[in-house]
């Protein structure tokens, strides 16, 4: 029999857009707005403010999302405000919605990466399954849209921050940390690789390789898909950062309005935008523990499967197109949710950082990926708005009001850190758990080394650190600054000797605007290193007399 003590379920869900353009004096704190989401989640709960205040201060644990705002803070000024507001976010947040003595212990915080608040929902619900904790409060925000703000005025406007932000503890002791911690690799920063931004398009130029597509062929349909997230948030104006429906050709031509150049063949409309400020928490317990403090069934939603993939590292993936972690995601989080396969699903919320994020969750999970209204809840990160590593919470904010307006249902999570370096997915509905898992005896998580180690022990390409001679490129980018000038060009190849795997650079802007002009996949370069820097340069014998 199915112990109740052992079942989480999200019983209560809130998420909030600051309106932008806040006076910086006005605008909510970091704590401040990730405890008011928290209180939506408990009024959602309870049906009652009062009722909430309640069940928030007997919350057993305080999970927060690691946000790029606090990154931020610490930096020195002028970059940042030259200390953190709290050593414990957690133990701020738990204080702020009126929880006493929450133990260190029982202070939990993720690392960066999108992946990070399902993956942080996957990991408490597997504390609640152990009994170790009957509920959690997990909560995440950004507030990088003020905290520039106010840097943008000078020391005056970052001394403002300072005394409003401070959250000061008499415990200086930090969170306990969830989930895996990705360091970008020498090679990569030497190069660049360490920007979002500057990967992911050459994914999606890799991509546009496999399907033999021109350049404008191929963005004008992934523009089309970013249309209908576009549509999505323009009808969810309440909680979108840009509530504006945008044509396929808005989104994929650099001269539209309030378009340029960013990453090649990427536009400002195709990325996520994190300078938002919002926030999104959620409430889960263990059936047990929402039947003692009389929650209403008809607000459970069951995590009926989860898991959590790790790719390797951009340079050593024999594809660069494609993501077996992904795969492999999708594999056992559908195996694991007991359902059948992924045709159940109807409702999604897939990580939207750039187009092809969306592109390969499609194709490894087998999802059309024509009709973007269909592959987003919240209008993905670009127009919804990317409040950073905790995107997809909400995601589950909105999915929660998709199933219990329509029960039985089910809806799919997924989220992707890094260069799609991390993954986790999660499937939820109001079904309960003991119908999809009839002979369980407890709620399980299949523990991800059980399957990580197919995707560690999968084959790789071999890296050259200090590649010299003829290479073919297999993707390429241009990095626009500014107003959306040519910076950096980028290209990954392989060495036609050796067949290792290299990357290189040039800052040469006729060669640049060359790459942009005509087709520079398949291109033969010339590759050098500089001893001192470690740096790999490229270079090409294409003359263009128009340039």
């Amino acid at each position: 029999m199915l112990d109740p003590e052992t079942v989480p379920v999200v019983v209560g869900v809130g998420r909030y857009t600051q309106k932008r353009g806040t006076p910086i004096l006005e605008a909510l704190s970091p704590i401040d707005i990730m405890a008011w989401t928290c209180r939506l989640a408990g009024r959602d709960a309870t049906d009652s403010f009062y009722s909430s205040l309640h069940l928030l201060k007997q919350v057993d644990a305080v999970a927060v999302v690691q946000s790029a705002t606090e990154a931020r803070i610490c930096h020195k000024f002028p970059r940042g405000l030259g200390t953190n507001i709290s050593p414990n976010w957690p133990k701020s947040l738990g204080k702020a919605v009126g929880i006493k003595d929450l133990p260190w212990e029982r202070c939990y915080q993720t690392y960066d990466g999108g992946n990070s608040s399902q993956m942080l929902i996957n990991s408490m619900a597997e504390k609640i399954s152990n009994k170790e904790i009957r509920s959690v409060l997990v909560s995440g925000c950004e507030v990088l849209s003020t905290l520039m703000s106010a840097l943008s005025k000078g020391e005056i406007g970052a001394a403002q921050i300072r005394e409003k932000w401070n959250e000061p503890l008499a415990s200086s002791k930090t969170p306990v940390r969830v989930g895996p911690e990705y360091c970008d690799t020498e090679v990569e920063i030497k190069h660049g690789l360490h920007v979002p931004i500057r990967v992911y398009p050459l994914f999606e130029q890799a991509y546009r390789s496999s399907l033999d597509l021109s350049v404008e062929d191929h963005m004008l349909n992934q523009s089309k898909m970013f249309s209908g997230f576009s549509k999505v948030a323009a009808e969810n104006p309440e909680h979108s950062w840009f509530p504006t429906e945008r044509s396929p050709e808005d989104i994929a031509s650099p001269n539209s309005r309030g378009n340029k150049w960013v990453g090649y063949p990427y536009t400002k409309y195709h990325c996520a935008v994190m300078n938002v400020d919002q926030s999104a928490s959620v409430i889960i317990m263990s059936e047990a523990e929402a039947m003692r403090r009389g929650i209403s069934k008809s607000k459970w939603i069951y995590l009926h499967g989860c898991a959590d993939t790790i790719e390797k590292m951009t340079l050593r993936r024999p594809q660069l197109h494609r993501s077996p972690a992904m795969r492999i995601m999708g594999r056992e989080v559908a195996k694991a949710s007991n359902i059948g396969s992924m045709d159940m699903i109807k409702y999604k919320d897939i990580y939207s950082c750039f187009p092809i994020a969306v592109s390969v969750v499609a194709r490894e999970l087998g999802f059309d990926p024509k009709d973007g209204t269909k592959l987003t809840l919240t209008g993905g990160l670009p127009y919804h708005g990317g409040p950073g590593s905790n995107y997809s919470l909400h995601g589950l904010v909105a999915l929660a009001s998709k199933l219990r307006a329509d029960p039985g249902s089910y809806g799919l999570i997924t989220a992707n850190g890094g260069y799609f370096n991390k993954h986790s997915a999660g499937i939820y509905s109001t079904t309960p758990y003991h119908i999809t898992h009839p002979n369980a005896v407890k709620w399980s998580r299949m523990n991800p080394k059980s399957y990580q180690c197919e995707l560690d022990n999968g084959p790789e390409v071999k890296l050259s650190n200090c590649p010299e001679g003829l290479g073919t490129v297999e993707t390429y980018t241009v990095v626009h600054k500014g107003k959306g000038n040519e910076y950096r060009g980028i290209v990954i190849g392989k060495l036609n000797e050796s067949q290792e795997r290299f990357v290189a650079t040039s800052n040469d802007t006729k060669l640049m605007r060359i790459m942009k002009s005509r087709e520079f996949l398949g291109q033969q370069v010339n590759v050098s290193t500089d001893n001192h820097t470690g740096i790999s340069t490229f270079r090409t014998n294409i003359v263009n007399s128009s340039l």
